[in-house]
């Protein structure tokens, strides 16, 4: 399923996060069957894909009332993350956008890169070899912190997903070129990256990690840009 339906429960989210029961019957009432699961395929699905979640963003202002909320915009600006995921939504579905016009010219490319991968389902295997190629590296910093398997949580939830990026970042440059490669980066940059995955040291063990990973594959690791933002 693409991540547009993530969008729709995130608006209602937002709108419902002082009320569970309410955020249950919004759900009810705003998704319906007409929320696309497909990556969009033209400008005309694409354009099909932001009139939805509008309405979805309109049905659940509708319920404020029922809830007893009563400023959206302070709930939203409370959650970076949702904030974070209605400002992206809202740029790629701006016609007069630079994302959104860079989408429409990428969009049949990466639709393709996008179903492709959800059929063979690749990255989990690229990913699942990465780490075997670095078993030893990884077993010596749990080793040396001394604190039995506690290090290696935090550890892989940050390398796993950032090799699970780098692996779409990496077949969408291969198959589609730089524009759509930046196209991606772009909109995880905007989602906030992995800051929510890599937290305190493993940030830096997992640059570390695709340090020595570079030197062994010879491949580019352009997740390293987001593990060094700040």
């Amino acid at each position: 399923m693409w991540f547009n339906t993530l969008i729709v429960l995130g608006v209602l989210k937002a709108v419902f996060a002082v009320d569970e029961m309410c955020l249950k019957r919004a759900t009810r009432v705003c998704i319906t069957s007409v929320v696309p699961t497909n990556f969009p395929n033209s400008e005309a699905e694409l354009e099909k894909v932001c009139h939805i979640l509008q309405n979805v963003d309109q049905c659940a202002r509708n319920y404020l009332q029922i809830c007893g909320v009563e400023n959206i915009d302070e709930v939203i600006q409370a959650d970076i993350k949702i904030q974070r995921l209605l400002n992206t939504t809202r740029e790629f579905c701006r016609t007069d956008s630079e994302l959104h016009k860079n989408l429409l010219q990428n969009l049949s490319c990466l639709k393709e890169v996008v179903d492709t991968e959800a059929e063979k389902q690749s990255c989990p295997s690229y990913t699942s070899n990465a780490v075997d190629i670095l078993r030893d590296q990884i077993d010596k910093k749990i080793n040396a912190a001394n604190s039995g398997f506690k290090p290696v949580i935090p550890l892989f939830n940050c390398l796993v997903p950032a090799l699970n990026m780098n692996c779409f970042i990496t077949r969408t440059l291969h198959s589609c070129g730089p524009g759509a490669k930046d196209i991606v980066l772009q909109m995880i940059i905007r989602m906030g990256g992995l800051e929510d995955q890599c937290v305190g040291p493993s940030r830096e063990d997992v640059q570390e990690l695709l340090k020595i990973l570079t030197l062994k594959v010879h491949e580019t690791f352009y997740v390293m840009d987001l593990l060094q933002r700040r």
